[in-house]
């Protein structure tokens, strides 16, 4: 099979993750910066122009830097894990504000770089090293599960970006060039599925036009 990277648009702003709604709207965070804070945005796939729908506050007001996003049926959650007030936990983020809400409290375990995705009802997909565990991490209070031993990756690196398409799992690597790589769920083995030239930030299906 003969895979090839392309170009689509070039968006707008600096994006960090990547989750596609139900409904097919592509979500992402962006980070600080001219005067900018930390925001939810949803991405014009084919222009790449970035809409701000507010931003990514708790109820401390403090802005949050997530690392990573994904959605579990119509619910949007990411991880609270950036620079520099992270609480390390997982959070439920209203995709029309913004608004934060933490799964559980006090510090949590999870570590600054990471990727998630859908696992089942309750719980993501989690990794912060392609040469460590696929785990599971609760969106109830954060805990994390341990799972198998991930292998396969040629030069382990931060995992960025994470996606389950037609059941099988994908996980992107911060490392340039980096490598786009299938998972299986149930030994953690690795295989490579396409190169990119640049760090993988964030993963998601295409939506269905």
């Amino acid at each position: 099979t003969t895979k090839r990277v392309s170009t689509v648009a070039v968006a707008t702003r600096k994006l960090i993750g990547c989750a596609v709604s139900p409904g097919g709207v592509i979500y992402s965070t962006t980070g600080m910066g001219g005067g900018q804070i930390h925001a939810l945005v949803t991405v014009d796939p084919v222009d790449g122009q970035v809409t701000v729908v507010g931003p990514l506050l708790a109820a401390d007001n403090v802005p949050r830097s997530i690392s990573a996003i994904a959605f579990v049926g119509a619910e949007l959650y990411g991880t609270d894990t950036g620079c520099c007030s992270a609480s390390n936990r997982v959070v439920k983020i209203d995709t029309a504000s913004g608004a934060l809400t933490f799964a559980g409290a006090g510090p949590g375990p999870l570590g600054r770089g990471n990727a998630i995705a859908a696992r089942d009802g309750t719980s993501l997909y989690y990794a912060d090293n392609t040469g460590g565990q696929l785990s599971s991490v609760s969106t109830i209070d954060s805990s994390v599960t341990g799972g198998p031993q991930l292998t396969g990756s040629f030069q382990p690196d931060t995992a960025q970006g994470m996606t389950l398409i037609n059941d099988v799992l994908y996980i992107g690597e911060r490392s340039t060039p980096s490598t786009v790589l299938s998972v299986d769920r149930t030994t953690g083995a690795m295989t490579p599925f396409v190169a990119l030239p640049a760090p993988t930030n964030g993963l998601c299906p295409t939506p269905v036009s």
